[in-house]
């Protein structure tokens, strides 16, 4: 992938695949008032950390390793969604953070980078509701590098996959005011490591 690119792939995720994550997002585990970019963005969202396996996030005493061993023992079934990303499109990537992103009418994100264009780093969004009708919206736009513009929409879908460079802009849209349900989706950033 280039840093340009975007990579969409339907039904990444089974039916069978989404119901144990389904489950484990309607438990009490979201927190609201996460921020796209809390520098410069006000507006808030539901939030649900699953790892945060950087260097800069692990103390001494619990390694990346070892928190990557808790993810993988408390989280199985997200746990094998990035297995199952990582021999698709990441042979040689590093799993960075993953946690799920959640909006009701009215919480957009704001537009925002992931990184820099310089990392080499990936964000995978799996969309994770088991029903979703495209008018509902919530979409994920991407922008143009001066954020003036939107060049593509991908719309959530049971199971979507969306990959794309940290460095395009880009903004979660809130579902409209119709959607009985919360906006899921599972976030994998990633850096790859491939030569």
């Amino acid at each position: 992938m280039t840093a340009e690119m975007l990579h969409v792939q339907d039904d990444f995720l089974s039916t069978e695949q989404l119901k144990p994550i389904a489950q484990i997002l309607r438990k009490p585990v979201w927190s609201f008032g996460w921020m796209s970019n809390p520098g410069m963005d006000h507006r808030s969202f539901w939030h649900v950390r699953f790892g945060d396996f950087r260097m800069s996030r692990c103390k001494d005493v619990v390694t990346q390793s070892e928190r990557k061993q808790v993810f993988a023992v408390r989280y199985p079934e997200i746990h094998e969604v990035w297995i199952q990303l990582r021999e698709m499109l990441f042979p040689e990537g590093e799993l960075l953070r993953v946690y799920a992103n959640g909006h009701t009418f009215g919480l957009d994100g704001g537009i925002h980078r992931d990184n820099l264009r310089e990392a080499d780093e990936y964000t995978a969004v799996v969309y994770v509701n088991e029903t979703w009708f495209s008018a509902w919206g919530g979409e994920t736009q991407f922008f143009t590098d001066d954020m003036s513009r939107i060049t593509q929409c991908v719309i959530p879908s049971p199971g979507r996959l969306v990959v794309f460079h940290g460095s395009i802009p880009h903004a979660a849209k809130a579902p409209t005011r119709d959607c009985p349900y919360l906006r899921t989706s599972l976030v994998f950033k990633i850096r790859s490591t491939a030569q």
